[in-house]
């Protein structure tokens, strides 16, 4: 009975082991044949092994080679050493996978990406013996996408002249370097920050910017920091957990959490308190960030679009924004002008403004008087202010300036009732008006240079002719131009 007791078992054991056997080489066959790299090393960055996939993906001619001549790959392959760090403190703050995009160095000095998998493995005494997962070669991926970047931002480059970008209104020079500055930040992952007065249309920009990027099927997530009490900044941007404060009956996503994958736009950056930005700066950079209330590091891939009317080096020369935190937001600036420094744009802008009124509505008409006033007038408050006035115009038939009546002859003055006595303006003659103004402004900036001006004007300098004779503007004698 013993005999067979043992024989029986010995039988089970063979059969285990071949099993083992089987499912080694199985292993061994996946690990030797797989497309894609399969490594171990350990906290030093040295390879402990190596599939010759990965071999290939960094120019060894097997893992042996790679093996042997590898002594730190954080300092020897990686093309910002600053990413393996990265990549470790995170490791160490607890997670059990990272996942990462990163440039590397082949043995030949040539750069390619890669995608990234990272999984620590710890001993029963939980400390860190070695770093394993797998490794993909995306160069062509990434090359794609930036030809498909470039494309886009040359198409878009090719609206120079053109009077709409998405919701925003304007063919002013001014306006056309916006658009090429929205065209360009659309095509990089990287912060930007937009600088104008209120009412310029800094959401609309960014709002602009997120559409075009990589990001628009994702959420564009808005935040007026100026709007928030300073209690609750913090629990806004990180959630909090349930019991975080008293009526706190769950936990609440915070608004970085809502932005994953997104945009986050921060208007009135400047209002962020500093130890805001201390928090802030680290989950920009990838730190992470703690919900109120809770006790492990979550993160949010997100990026930031920031406005404000404040001068924020001021602010950081006063001690009022952390440097660090002013020169990670400050990335991509664009300068929005004021609508005093483009009258030209206001005709179009009252007629798209007008045209968004319900067709069966019986509007005022624009005469050309009233157009003068418009543009005579230098809105302190911008588009805002303006469209804030056409809607009173149509409501109350005449202009009014922030309860001021505007002095407009009262014969034309439009009403509601239809009159062949006003001379109505239409949009090519308020076209046509600016335009013309336009152009004796820049041969006045150029001296009557008129390769110069067409250059500045964006247009040839035949165009610039054949407008200058339609419009009868003849030569430029000093600073006047003779009409």
């Amino acid at each position: 009975m013993y005999l067979t007791s043992q024989i029986s078992i010995s039988l089970e054991n063979a059969r285990l082991f071949e099993q083992m056997k089987r499912a080694e080489a199985d292993y061994r066959e996946i690990f030797e044949n797989a497309s894609d790299g399969i490594y171990r090393t350990n906290q030093d960055g040295v390879f402990l092994t190596a599939n010759p996939a990965m071999a290939r993906i960094f120019g060894y001619s097997s893992s042996e080679e790679l093996i042997k001549y590898i002594n730190d790959v954080g300092k020897q392959h990686y093309v910002d050493p600053g990413r393996r760090q990265q990549v470790m403190d995170l490791i160490q703050q607890g997670f059990k996978v990272v996942d990462f995009e990163a440039e590397f160095f082949r043995k030949d000095g040539s750069i390619f990406w890669a995608s990234l998998n990272v999984r620590p493995v710890y001993n029963e005494n939980d400390e860190l013996c070695f770093m394993e997962g797998f490794i993909s070669d995306i160069t062509e991926q990434k090359k794609q996408m930036q030809a498909l970047h470039e494309e886009n931002v040359l198409l878009r480059s090719k609206l120079k002249g053109n009077y709409r970008f998405g919701k925003i209104i304007g063919r002013s020079a001014g306006m056309q370097k916006i658009y090429e500055l929205i065209s360009k930040a659309a095509s990089s992952n990287a912060n930007v920050i937009i600088y104008g007065e209120s009412g310029t249309g800094k959401e609309l920009v960014a709002e602009a910017i997120h559409k075009m990027s990589d990001r628009k099927e994702n959420p564009f997530v808005t935040i007026n920091a100026g709007a928030v009490p300073e209690t609750l900044m913090e629990s806004e941007f990180f959630g909090y957990k349930k019991g975080a404060f008293t009526g706190a009956t769950r936990d609440k996503r915070g608004l970085l959490h809502s932005a994953d994958k997104g945009t986050l736009f921060l208007d009135e950056l400047g209002e962020i308190d500093l130890n805001l930005q201390t928090k802030m700066l680290r989950a920009i950079e990838g730190g992470g960030f703690t919900p109120l209330g809770g006790l492990d590091v979550e993160n949010s891939d997100f990026r930031v679009i920031a406005a404000t009317n404040q001068d924020l080096k001021q602010r950081v020369k006063e001690g009022l924004m952390r440097e660090d935190f002013f020169y990670r937001i400050h990335i991509i600036p664009i300068y929005l002008p004021p609508l005093r420094e483009r009258k030209e744009d206001i005709p179009l802008l009252v007629e798209d403004f007008m045209q968004n009124y319900s067709a069966s509505k019986k509007l005022p008409k624009i005469t050309i008087a009233v157009m003068d006033v418009l543009t005579s007038y230098d809105w302190p408050g911008n588009v805002r202010e303006l469209q804030n006035t056409l809607n009173r115009y149509v409501a109350l038939g005449e202009v009014n300036f922030l309860g001021e009546n505007a002095m407009v002859p009262n014969d034309d003055i439009t009403n509601f009732v239809d009159s062949t006595r006003h001379e109505e303006i239409v949009l090519d003659q308020a076209v046509a008006k600016s335009e013309k103004m336009t152009i004796i402004n820049a041969l006045k900036n150029f001296q009557g240079h008129k390769i110069k001006t067409a250059a500045g004007l964006g247009i040839s300098r035949t165009t610039l002719f054949n407008k200058m004779k339609k419009y009868r503007i003849q030569t430029i004698v000093g600073t006047k131009v003779r009409n």
